[in-house]
């Protein structure tokens, strides 16, 4: 069993039972089933307005990224700010979490790739004819 060290100080195991899920039966009011029926008439809506491909690059994976002594995780976050970029003159603002569990009271924070340094990196790679 792992021990984890609560913020009281004492140990506690972290057990974890297998659970049958149940499933839920709800009580919807009258009034509430038009609102609910619209909410999802608009779910429809935009999940039929995906348009999702697919495409498998195998040109290079992460071990080629890190000995470019490159994170491959913020090489895919600047790669989708070029897009981005290039699609619309600007940097798109996004997100991703981050876990600073390690960390005293650790809990999830969120790191932002929309930076001034992101985009001077887009804007280079954006100029034509310039050294690289």
């Amino acid at each position: 069993m792992q021990f984890v060290k609560r913020n009281d100080g004492q140990k506690t195991r972290d057990n974890v039972k297998n659970v049958t899920p149940l499933q839920l039966h709800w009580t919807i009011l009258p009034h509430a089933k038009p609102l609910l029926q619209k909410q999802i008439e608009i779910y429809n809506d935009l999940a039929n307005n995906l348009n999702l491909q697919v495409l498998i690059f195998d040109g290079f994976g992460k071990e080629f990224i890190k000995s470019c002594k490159i994170s491959p995780d913020g090489f895919v976050q600047l790669t989708m700010q070029l897009a981005y970029y290039r699609l619309h003159g600007h940097l798109v603002s996004t997100y991703e979490s981050a876990s600073i569990r390690r960390f005293r009271y650790g809990r999830v924070d969120n790191i932002r790739a929309a930076t001034p340094e992101a985009l001077r990196w887009v804007q280079a790679m954006v100029v034509k004819n310039k050294t690289r």
